[in-house]
């Protein structure tokens, strides 16, 4: 529950050997390696529970957390956005993720925008029209070695104007428990509304995230986010957001924290 599986799966180590048959160990070993993302040794270690308690209803929760730390999944992802300046987007993304038997992940996603503006909000497309269109497809893969975790994927996009070849490349770092490090490009079409879409602008992206956890209750996140533009304009944008593990309960996990950004 803290996120430090290696801490766990350390400590389970000698345990497990010398009482290898014993159930909450496995149990909790199972548990351990589905976190850290190993999927090989955490299905041997669930046909271990298997054998010996099949019909346990803890055996079969953690079928399900390995399941869905592994499985492949389907998703239809929908969004609607407005706001005061008459700007409307409308946005699809479904995405399939299969999962094949090494535990990489390959995963194929479509995406259509729809963004509408009233004339006269300078959000408008230069020819005066009001909508224009954004639809993306792309198809990525993923792969962990250790503890990092590389993940790219490439598409093609599609405007009114202009067709362009989009990809998206970046890595996942852990090297100890309770801390994370991502970074990633990507580089597409700049879809912000009628007016960005219709003027064909392109905009290429850095992200670097991190996350600590320097105890149980603590988590601090931040990032950094660097944006470049086809027509020379460039954009940075900084985030810090620490929080606090108040209630860790069966029915209610409750963390309370802010963040800041600029």
């Amino acid at each position: 529950r803290a996120g430090r599986p290696g801490q766990a799966l350390d400590t389970l180590e000698p345990m497990l050997r010398q009482h290898p048959d014993d159930y909450e160990l496995n149990l909790t070993t199972t548990i351990a390696l589905a976190s850290d993302r190993r999927p090989r040794q955490a299905s041997a270690s669930l046909e271990t529970l298997r054998r010996l308690q099949p019909h346990s209803s803890d055996t079969k929760s953690v079928e399900r957390v390995v399941r869905h730390a592994f499985a492949s999944a389907a998703e239809p992802g929908v969004s609607l956005y407005g706001d005061s300046s008459t700007l409307e987007i409308q946005r699809a993304d479904p995405q399939v993720m299969v999962a094949l038997g090494n535990g990489t992940p390959v995963t194929d996603g479509f995406e259509h925008e729809t963004l509408h503006a009233t004339k006269g909000s300078g959000l408008e497309r230069t020819n005066g029209l009001e909508n224009a269109d954004h639809d993306q497809v792309w198809a990525g893969a993923a792969h962990q070695f250790g503890g990092l975790n590389l993940h790219g994927r490439v598409g093609q996009a599609r405007t009114s104007v202009d067709n362009l070849t989009t990809y998206a490349v970046g890595a996942d770092i852990t090297p100890i428990d309770g801390l994370s490090v991502s970074v990633e490009r990507t580089s597409g079409f700049f879809v912000v509304s009628p007016r960005t879409v219709g003027l064909g602008l392109r905009q290429v992206s850095h992200d670097a995230r991190v996350q600590w956890s320097p105890d149980l209750r603590w988590v601090i996140a931040g990032s950094v986010h660097y944006q470049t533009l086809s027509d020379d304009n460039r954009r940075w944008e900084f985030s810090l957001s620490p929080r606090y593990s108040v209630a860790r309960t069966q029915r209610l996990n409750l963390d309370l924290g802010f963040v800041a950004s600029q």
